[in-house]
């Protein structure tokens, strides 16, 4: 059955079917180049990772489904990407059965591998990177970075999911051409960048966890230094919904990024400076807190400790009398309480001051006393007539002792005396034995506080009264007719009676 709409005698009829032909021909071209057309692989099986240099090594190209075969269209050629250098495309040969490559790229360098034919058809990326180390010769070596054309990234290490990641290109011949290259990928994306642009901002669609490649070639085909790498990670999700990648112009973006890094460094401090001015004072208020229940507890400790210390006895200090005014005063006591007693005998100052005896002993021994005693010839002890401006008792001080002839002349003075009067001197001393050198502990309560005999204000000749003889003690040992020496010598000062004295 023939189609008269195509018949051959009808110019119409060849006329469409040309033109259909046509379309079919442009619509083919415009389709993208078959993924999985080749694959590729070394052909030393135990070859490694690690690459000699300047040796030959043979490469294997074979479809990538055995029952569709399907090949590359030579001829083919060998793409080193140098991670952190200059990538290069070296030429692999025209026959896929007979392929080999030379290494010639710097001993320590890093490399993503990828062959493709002269379609831009690509055998697919391994997925690790390979490091070329020294072979049997490194003449062939070649180092041809040149930092004229760079291309430089904004961003290292990782970066996130749908994460911008800016790239700058500076030098080479506008336009540009962009790959993005990423381990264990069977493809490669390629963007132009339209002259004059010279930044490209790319929105991250990579795979999580694989190394993602940039490399830059200018339109003579020369590829730029730097190619950065980065590592990808985030969700696997990769729609990024409203974010799309955009070439632009690295001036501007610069200037934007410097700008958005200024307000983020603006923030920063504004946000340091809030917390320093709310903490700040806090922090001062508070140590002042702490410092003042911190004085508040060693004050109190200290108030604790004084009241808890024992206080230290304090024993008062003797007053110091000159001696100039003792000897005055003790002189006009002695000439007063003279007076006193010649005008009465029962007026003795130490019988009124005595607190232990009652008045009817006052007046006993005070009666016994002036008989013993006779107030014209009275000496007390204990009490010194010197005078305020000569030392008398001193300058009479007898250089011999004057005790036996004391003795002497007071039992002569006795023997003269009439029987009636020793008579009436012994009854009364009977009646009232002199009590002399007893403590006044051995007394008992209420009895009479013994008299002691004063010291006279001279030592001439002791004055006896002629009716009653002289009993002067010294010692309670002395004997009954021993007469009180003076002191060898004199006291400068006499200690205050109202101050407690302490031996």
């Amino acid at each position: 059955m023939v189609y008269p709409f195509f018949s051959a005698k009808s110019p119409l009829s060849l006329s469409l079917f040309f033109v259909l032909l046509l379309m079919l021909l442009a619509t083919r071209a415009q389709m993208p180049p078959d993924e999985n057309l080749f694959q590729w692989k070394f052909s030393n099986n135990f070859l490694g990772t690690q690459l000699p240099s300047c040796q030959s090594l043979g490469i294997i190209v074979e479809p990538v489904n055995a029952t569709n075969i399907t090949h590359g269209v030579p001829p083919f050629y060998m793409i080193a990407w140098e991670m952190g250098g200059t990538p290069r495309t070296t030429l692999l040969g025209l026959n896929e059965s007979s392929l080999s490559w030379t290494v010639d790229h710097p001993v320590g360098t890093s490399l993503m591998l990828n062959v493709v034919d002269s379609q831009g058809n690509g055998g697919g990326i391994p997925p690790q990177a390979y490091t070329v180390e020294a072979g049997q010769s490194t003449e062939c070596v070649v180092d041809n970075d040149q930092r004229d054309f760079i291309v430089t990234a904004n961003v290292s290490g990782t970066i996130n999911t749908c994460q911008p990641y800016g790239l700058r290109i500076s030098g080479g011949s506008p336009p540009y051409n962009i790959s993005l290259a990423q381990f264990d990928s069977p493809v490669v994306t390629n963007v132009t960048i339209p002259s004059p642009l010279d930044a490209f901002t790319y929105i991250n669609r990579a795979t999580p966890e694989y190394t993602l490649l940039v490399a830059v070639s200018d339109i003579t085909g020369r590829y730029a230094f730097g190619t950065p790498t980065i590592m990808p990670t985030g969700s696997e999700d990769v729609t990024c919904a409203g974010l799309n990648s955009s070439p632009g112009n690295a001036t501007w973006l610069t200037e934007a990024q410097d700008a958005q890094l200024h307000s983020i460094t603006e923030a920063k401090h504004r946000k340091t400076a809030i917390l320093v001015g709310t903490i700040l004072p806090l922090s001062v208020l508070l140590i002042g807190i702490v410092a003042y229940l911190l004085y508040r507890a060693h004050h109190r400790q200290q108030k604790l400790e004084e009241r808890l210390k024992p206080e230290p006895l304090t024993l008062p200090e003797p007053k110091a009398v000159e001696e100039a005014e003792a000897n005055s005063s003790v002189g006009t006591g002695v000439i007063l309480e003279n007076q006193a007693l010649t005008a009465s005998p029962v007026s003795d100052p130490d019988l009124n001051l005595n607190p232990f005896l009652t008045q009817a002993e006052r007046s006993i021994t005070a009666l016994n006393d002036n008989i013993i005693y006779p107030s014209s010839t009275r000496i007390y002890s204990g009490r010194s007539s010197r005078t305020s401006s000569t030392h008398s008792g001193f300058v009479n001080f007898p250089t011999t002792s004057v005790r036996g002839a004391s003795k002497k002349s007071i039992q002569a003075k006795l023997e003269s005396l009439d029987p009636d009067t020793q008579a009436s001197s012994n009854s009364s001393r009977a009646r009232n034995p002199p009590v002399v050198g007893r403590s006044l502990s051995a007394q008992p309560r209420g009895s009479p506080i013994p008299t002691l005999p004063m010291r006279s204000s001279s030592f001439g000749a002791p004055t006896v009264s002629p009716i009653e003889g002289e009993y002067v003690f010294q010692h309670q040992d002395g004997g009954r007719f021993i007469r009180e020496l003076p002191p060898p010598y004199e006291r400068r000062s006499r200690p205050n009676p109202d101050v407690l004295q302490f031996p």
